[in-house]
């Protein structure tokens, strides 16, 4: 007997009878020729409002706007103090000495356990050639140029705050006004008086033994903490103590917050200029790049990568995705299937719901989501397709309705009380819930009517008969071509 005798719609509940007769009926006409074009159409949205998402070019608000919080924030930064306190400065080092960090035998599940700093072993700034380099780059910082939108008057830095040098500070006459020179011809006697970093260095032993001395004094200490790398106690031994590192810090011409977008321009013009310092640099200082400390400089690092990995996470999830439900179903066909079906889901939620619903950027929330939503989305699909494949039917159309009866019902119960469970996160204070339970939800919709009505059209119009697309039956057929062969 065929297996489609087995069902009776008498005795059928309704949601199994509505598959069964109904919604069986529908998909047998010209309708579904109609939803396979229709669904193409909005495969293709979703793929074009998905490239038009970027990071968010506003920093990211984890309040609504009504709330107390939210509304101090915008109080302070935008309308009390725009650009005024230590708070909006970015403070951004041009570091010569280090040459990365060595990550040989890290256990990647201690924060702390970042590796070891490794030093660049022709690093030497007591070379007087390596002390004019400095001085010239330091000039050079002074009215160096940023066209990012985050950046004020056309300059990478500040003008407003002086640019720190250790070694030694400059007013616009060229004289030197402060650092480890000032230092020298104000308190080191006639014998340093004419010292000047650029004309009359200091150089060698007694360079170092005087720069470790100098960065020992309480002042230095105050004015330009983690400037100079002496870690020796005893700078009078010998040979003298040689610095691991030295830095300029200058104040970078940006007000926070900045949106990730137009920081991450003012980082690569940033980052262009350490570079340029490295040009012609002499051996003793070719290894400057630009840095800094800061939070916002980290974490718009931070965002940006949460984004990349959104397409790094694709690119490993969907082939993975294809061989798990090859070996789930045993058909290839059906597998590809299930795939374009679930990149369909996708890219209506991330496209279509995020960026054009809902209008929002691909922000952390989007990102992290992004990864969850492909698990949700494989969830009813392959239940489908493996109702398909166990229907003990040959042809297509008995396989889709015997799927569609068989499992509608629990994909339907399923989608409905997710989506009920999804919903009570959108009562949340934090917008990071408030997204995500829109995301939930959303997600929930696309995969069912996803699954539900394209998978089951194309199922019922192109879906493997027999042993079609079958992989021991690929398997058996490419083994006896070879031995014909």
């Amino acid at each position: 007997s065929s297996p489609i005798d087995r069902y009776t719609p008498a005795t059928m509940r309704r949601t199994e009878r509505f598959f069964y007769l109904h919604y069986y009926k529908f998909l047998m006409g010209p309708a579904k020729y109609v939803i396979l074009v229709l669904f193409t159409a909005l495969f293709a949205v979703g793929i074009v409002l998905w490239i038009g998402l970027t990071v968010p070019r506003e920093q990211e608000a984890w309040f609504p706007k009504s709330h107390m919080f939210q509304q101090y924030s915008e109080l302070f930064n935008d309308k009390v103090f725009p650009t005024v306190g230590s708070a909006n400065l970015l403070k951004v080092n041009i570091l010569w000495g280090l040459n990365g960090l060595d990550k040989d035998g890290i256990n990647t599940w201690i924060p702390d356990d970042l590796g070891k700093v490794r030093y660049d072993a022709s690093f030497d700034p007591s070379d007087g050639a390596a002390q004019a380099w400095i001085m010239q780059s330091y000039e050079k910082l002074k009215t160096a140029p940023c066209n990012a939108q985050a950046c004020g008057d056309g300059l990478l830095s500040d003008p407003a705050e002086p640019i720190k040098n250790i070694l030694a500070e400059t007013d616009n006459s060229g004289a030197i006004t402060g650092g480890f020179y000032h230092w020298l011809m104000v308190t080191q006697g006639a014998m340093y008086a004419a010292a000047s970093p650029t004309s009359a260095p200091v150089t060698g032993d007694t360079f170092n033994s005087k720069m470790c001395e100098y960065s020992k004094l309480e002042s230095t200490k105050l004015k330009y903490a983690g400037h100079v790398g002496f870690y020796a106690e005893d700078c009078n031994v010998v040979p003298a103590p040689t610095p691991a590192f030295i830095l300029i810090e200058a104040t970078a011409n940006i007000r926070l917050p900045q949106a990730a977008a137009d920081f991450e321009e003012a980082q690569e013009i940033w980052e262009a200029f350490g570079d340029s310092v490295n040009v012609g640099a002499p051996v003793t200082m070719s290894g400057a790049t630009a840095t800094s400390t800061n939070i916002n400089w980290l974490w718009s690092l931070t965002s940006l990568q949460l984004m990349q990995n959104v397409y790094n996470g694709l690119s490993v999830c969907f082939p993975m995705v294809f061989v798990v439900l090859t070996l789930s179903t045993s058909n290839v066909l059906l597998a590809l299937y299930s795939t374009i079906t679930i990149a369909g889901i996708v890219t209506s939620v991330i496209g279509i719901g995020v960026g054009g619903i809902m209008g929002w950027d691909l922000g952390i929330t989007e990102a992290i989501a992004t990864v969850i939503v492909i698990g949700f989305s494989v969830d009813y699909c392959v239940h489908l397709a493996n109702a398909y494949i166990e229907s003990g039917a040959e042809d297509r159309e008995t396989r889709t309705r015997i799927a569609l009866t068989t499992m509608g019902i629990s994909v339907t119960a399923g989608a409905i009380t997710t989506i009920v469970a999804g919903a009570f996160l959108g009562l949340c204070i934090l917008t990071f819930f408030v997204k995500f339970s829109f995301l939930i939800c959303w997600t929930i919709i696309c995969s069912y009517v996803w699954a539900v009505i394209f998978f089951g059209a194309l199922c019922i119009t192109a879906g493997p008969s027999g042993k079609f697309g079958d992989v021991s039956f690929i398997t058996k057929y490419l083994k006896c071509s070879c031995k014909r062969a």
